[in-house]
């Protein structure tokens, strides 16, 4: 049988080099034949933690053997991992139906004042979503712009799109996906609440603007970002300015 020991990358020079020398000798104690080009090989042996995924070898074999587990049993270790040894698409389907089985969010987030509800609401439901474990990425539209931005890659995989904004934003993007809106004060205060709303609720974007009514009754039960108190602080600072201005004039007088 013919193996091709692919590089390891998780060890020091020397360490590998003498790694190499005993990997040589199991493999001929094991009537193995070791090659140096992966494609002549019966089974390609992944000196890693981990599969890498690698386009050229969807076709081969391939043996998982980690070197850090493997330095001093080498032989024995061998052996089982030619023996696990699996087709390399074999090695990624458990994974895919983990990624298919998986609740894909994403979510964005905004406020009038672009700061605080804006983030701490994009906190919640990341944090309601990973308890769940779902897949989710929040996109928080503050006021200095967008963090987190969501790819065309996450609009792809994402099963509901959860927007919870006090204002309009551009949502072109999540055009054809299933979509539930909400304020973002409800996405803070009930955010389970509001998810089990989503799965029930939510439906296809189709890029046009609409006002529904249960969005309206939404802000009226649960309040918009806290723009009057804004309002009133902006209010207060003229004021104090004003009297600051006074103050120094009366001074210097």
């Amino acid at each position: 049988m013919k193996v091709y020991f692919t590089p390891s990358q998780n060890m020091e020079d020397g360490k590998s080099f003498i790694f190499a020398q005993h990997l040589m000798d199991a493999a001929q104690a094991l009537n193995f034949s070791v090659v140096f080009q992966a494609d002549e090989a019966d089974i390609i042996i992944e000196l890693n933690d981990e599969i890498n995924k690698n386009i050229n070898y969807q076709n081969k074999k391939i043996a998982l053997l980690s070197p850090s587990t493997a330095f001093h049993h080498l032989k024995t270790a061998l052996q089982q991992s030619i023996d696990q040894a699996k087709v390399y698409s074999e090695w990624f389907a458990d994974k895919n139906l983990e990624t298919k089985n998986t609740k894909h969010i994403v979510a964005v987030t905004a406020c009038p004042s672009g700061v605080t509800q804006t983030f701490m609401s994009a906190e919640a439901i990341a944090d309601y979503a990973k308890s769940q474990g779902w897949d989710v990425k929040v996109e928080a539209r503050g006021n200095i712009g967008a963090n987190n931005i969501i790819s065309d890659e996450d609009v792809a995989l994402a099963d509901l799109v959860f927007v919870a904004t006090d204002i309009n934003v551009d949502l072109s993007k999540f055009k054809g996906k299933p979509m539930y809106k909400t304020s973002t004060l409800a996405a803070l205060k009930h955010t389970e609440e509001e998810f089990n709303k989503a799965f029930n609720e939510a439906q296809i974007y189709t890029g046009e603007h609409k006002t529904k009514g249960n969005r309206k009754n939404k802000e009226t039960k649960y309040g918009k970002c806290a723009v009057k108190k804004g309002a009133h602080r902006i209010s207060f600072l003229i004021i104090l300015a004003i009297f600051i201005g006074l103050l120094l004039m009366y001074l210097q007088s």
